[in-house]
């Protein structure tokens, strides 16, 4: 579609919503109402509106390939929070192999059926006007394994599916630089600003986001290892608070004296009704003790008591 257009600049634009038919040569699949051309007092400027399933597509025949030779796609748009978006890319690579790439919000992890490869957008930012910049010479080289590290050729295609507002679309012979903040960005990479006539209105808040399989590889890395972290933090927590009850169950402590000392629970009534029983029962055997003990006493008390008398007896006789 392109292979016969000079695309030696540093930039190739393929849609801008300014004009009267910015899609003529766009396939548009949905009503009229599920695509439409809107005014965004945001950028101060058109936009397409695409929702409910509906989807463009470059070229509108499919028998066509685009043939764009830049590896830099850059999309101007405004991806809303909770709400679904996909970008599918036809690609070949130098040795004439083709793949293809899809970029959605619904993936939460990297998909490989060759030659397809399926990337999760979960590190794309939402509610903020955007360049959201595609590096697909990096996603060819290091995405697709039987391809063995072959560099990107040509861009074949492009589906842009909602939920989005859309601006503009074209490519890049350099990427631009990343305004996110986002970590894993290759800063040895040549680097090339949006060109003026295709930047936002002055004074209109935007971003410059770069997709790329580093960057998402990364990004799932660090999140395995807050997840892991957490999960660990939440077992260790859930630990303390077992002890915690343990330690309630067997009573609770005070400060008396200068020294903890431990304050024993409550005894349970039927416990109490035991301890009750116990202690009557040690009570009547004291007391039955106690009593032999006197019986005892006095026993002896009265035979001493007669051996006293009769050797007094003995002695009277014999005077």
């Amino acid at each position: 579609m392109y292979k016969n257009q000079f695309q030696g600049n540093s930039f190739f634009e393929l849609f801008s919503a300014q004009g009267s038919s910015p899609l003529i040569n766009w396939k548009i699949n949905g009503s009229k109402t599920n695509i439409e051309k809107i005014y965004n007092k945001d950028v101060k400027g058109f936009s397409y509106n695409l929702k409910n399933n509906a989807y463009i597509s470059l070229p509108k025949e499919n028998k066509q390939s685009c043939h764009l030779i830049h590896p830099f796609l850059v999309l101007q748009v405004y991806i809303p929070s909770n709400c679904q978006f996909t970008l599918e890319c036809g690609i070949t690579n130098v040795g004439c192999d083709k793949g293809r790439i899809v970029l959605s919000t619904s993936i939460k992890s990297i998909k490989y059926s060759s030659p397809h490869i399926s990337l999760p957008l979960t590190i794309m930012k939402r509610d903020v006007w955007m360049n959201l910049c595609v590096d697909l010479e990096n996603i060819t080289r290091c995405g697709f394994k039987e391809f063995n590290g072959l560099s990107f050729k040509t861009l074949n295609y492009i589906k842009i599916y909602s939920t989005c507002k859309l601006r503009r679309v074209f490519t890049m012979k350099y990427r631009p630089p990343d305004t996110t903040g986002d970590d894993y960005i290759d800063i040895t990479e040549p680097t090339d600003s949006i060109p003026k006539n295709l930047q936002f209105n002055h004074g209109i808040e935007s971003i410059n986001q770069i997709i790329s399989f580093d960057k998402i590889i990364n990004y799932l890395n660090v999140k395995e290892i807050n997840d892991t972290s957490v999960y660990q933090g939440s077992k260790s927590l859930s630990k303390k608070q077992s002890q915690k009850v343990n330690s309630k169950d067997t009573g609770q402590t005070t400060i008396a004296f200068g020294r903890k000392i431990l304050i024993p629970l409550p005894t349970p009534k039927h416990l109490k009704k035991k301890i009750l029983k116990d202690n009557n029962i040690n009570n009547i055997n004291t007391t039955i003790i106690t009593n032999n003990n006197n019986d005892n006493y006095n026993n002896n008390i009265s035979d001493d008591n007669k051996s006293i008398s009769s050797d007094l007896q003995k002695k009277m006789v014999s005077l």
